[in-house]
């Protein structure tokens, strides 16, 4: 089955848009995450977790990475081809990518982070900052962590 074809959505007060702005000003652990830029994009993908909703400007689709992730994505992904402006008020980052989706991913059982052989498993205990937990996830993805816990008031 083809995909669907984009959505054209040119107001800031879109539904949709306004979904993105509460996943970005207020994350939670039931509701989407905001996945911002086509390297984030693409290691969500590749790491399986599940696209809802992809909104992408045309500039953006000229960038090839891009465009082979929007193709990839299942039939019942919903596509939206937004202005620069409507992105804007869609992406966290000052300076917006062109391309935003919100995703789901795998919640791991605490079980399952330690079955790993062998497991090696950071606690951040809380760590209020975004930006300081994204710095420990980057960390211990990179010294071949299992996983990381949040614990506490952390972000």
């Amino acid at each position: 089955m083809p995909p669907q074809p984009a959505v054209r959505v040119t107001s800031r007060q879109n539904p949709l848009v306004t979904r993105f702005r509460e996943a970005a000003r207020q994350p939670t652990a039931e509701g989407p995450a905001l996945v911002e830029g086509a390297t984030l994009l693409d290691e969500a993908h590749r790491a399986g977790w599940v696209i809802e909703v992809v909104a992408f400007t045309e500039s953006a689709l000229g960038d090839s990475t891009v465009a082979r992730l929007v193709a990839a994505f299942p039939p019942d992904v919903i596509r939206l081809l937004v202005s620069e402006r409507v992105v804007d008020a869609m992406s966290p980052a000052r300076t917006p990518s062109g391309v935003v989706a919100l995703a789901r991913g795998h919640a791991w059982t605490l079980g399952e982070v330690l079955a790993a052989d062998p497991a090696l498993v950071v606690i951040a205990v809380d760590v209020q900052d975004p930006g300081n937990i994204g710095a420990i996830v980057r960390a211990a993805e990179a010294a071949g962590a299992t996983g990381v816990i949040a614990a506490g008031t952390s972000a």
